[in-house]
C-alpha cells in the first residue's frame, strides 16, 4: 500500500462505513451525467410550463391565448386583435385624426426618429381598434407603457451595459420618445373638449408653436414659421367616422360608395401583444365615455 499523508492514521473498524462512503459516490456521479441533467431540465420545463396559464380557447391560427401578466388590469388581459386588411386599411385612412399625421417636426434627425415610433404607434393601434377608440385613450395607452419602461429602465440607465432597449433604440431616441407622448396626450385631450371659449382660443395661439414637452428654445422667426405650418397640419379637421360599420358598403370623404369586399385577413397576422394588452387595459370608465 502506497504511502500516503493519512496513513499515520488508525483504519476505521465501523462495520458498513465502506459500503455507505461508496453508495454516496455512486449517488453523486449518477446525479452529474448528462442523460440525468437533461431528465432534470426536462422536469423543470414541464414545472415552468404548468405555472403558467393559458386559456382553453385558441386563436384563429391554432395557437392558445396566454395571459399577459404585465397587463394593467388582468382581467382583460386576453387580446387578440386581428389588425385590418388593405381594403380595410384603405377605407379607415381618410377619417385618421390629423394628430397622428406622418409629418416630420422641423427639428433633428433623432427627435424625427423618436417622433416617428410613436406615431406609428398610435396609428397600429388607432387602425386596429377601426378607430372606435378616441385618440385620448390611446395615447394613455402608449403613455403607461412608455412610463413604465421609464420606471424599469429609466433613460440613461443601459448606457455602456450589454442589455438593450426592446425595441432597441439609442437612449437619446427614448428620451424625446417620452416628450413626444406627453405631446400626444395633452393635444389629443385638447381636442376631445368640443368647445373651446375665445380666450382659449387666443391663449394657445398666443403659445409658442415649439412644443414645450421637448424643452427646446428657439426664437429664429424661419424656425417659428416652420413650427406653425407643422402644427396647422397636426390640427386640420379630418371627417367623422360613418356610425355604421366598415363594410358592405362604405360613404367615403368623396361621396363616393365603394362595392362590398369579402378578402379574408390573413390568418397569421396578428398584433403586437404588448400593444394590444395597452388598450384593453383602459378602465371601465373611460370605455363608457366612449363614442
Amino acid at each position: 500500500m502506497p504511502n500516503s499523508p493519512f496513513s499515520f492514521l488508525p483504519l476505521s473498524n465501523k462495520p458498513g462505513l465502506r459500503a455507505s462512503v461508496q453508495a454516496k459516490q455512486n449517488k453523486t456521479a449518477a446525479s452529474t451525467l448528462p442523460e440525468f441533467r437533461g431528465k432534470r431540465n426536462s422536469e423543470v420545463e414541464m414545472k415552468d410550463k404548468d405555472d403558467e396559464w393559458y386559456d382553453c380557447t385558441s386563436s384563429e391560427d391554432g395557437s392558445p391565448l396566454k395571459r399577459s401578466k404585465s397587463a394593467d388590469n388582468i382581467a382583460n388581459s386576453l387580446v387578440t386583435v386581428n389588425p385590418p386588411s388593405a381594403e380595410e386599411e384603405a377605407q379607415l385612412l381618410p377619417y385618421m385624426p390629423s394628430l397622428f399625421g406622418k409629418e416630420l417636426p422641423p427639428c433633428g434627425a433623432g427627435v424625427q426618429v423618436a417622433y416617428e415610433n410613436v406615431s406609428q404607434r398610435l396609428r397600429t393601434l388607432w387602425l386596429n381598434h377601426r378607430g372606435r377608440l378616441a385618440p385620448a385613450d390611446i395615447c394613455k395607452a402608449v403613455s403607461a407603457d412608455l412610463n413604465r419602461q421609464q420606471k424599469q429602465r429609466p433613460f440613461g440607465s443601459l448606457r455602456g451595459v450589454p442589455k438593450r432597449r426592446v425595441p432597441w433604440r439609442r437612449e437619446n431616441v427614448f428620451k424625446f420618445e417620452l416628450s413626444w407622448i406627453a405631446y400626444f396626450l395633452r393635444e389629443a385631450q385638447t381636442l376631445a373638449t368640443l368647445e373651446m371659449t375665445e380666450s382659449e382660443i387666443m391663449d394657445r395661439k398666443m403659445r409658442s408653436p415649439v412644443p414645450t414637452e421637448l424643452g427646446f428654445n428657439i426664437s429664429r422667426p424661419d424656425c417659428l414659421k416652420l413650427w406653425d405650418t407643422w402644427n396647422d397640419r397636426k390640427r386640420k379637421p379630418t371627417p367623422q367616422l360613418p356610425e355604421e360599420d366598415l363594410g358592405s358598403e362604405e360613404n367615403t370623404p368623396n361621396g363616393t360608395v365603394e362595392p362590398t369586399t369579402n378578402e379574408k385577413v390573413e390568418e397569421n397576422s396578428t398584433v403586437n401583444m404588448s400593444d394590444a394588452s395597452l388598450v384593453e387595459s383602459v378602465t371601465d370608465a373611460e370605455k363608457t365615455a366612449l363614442p
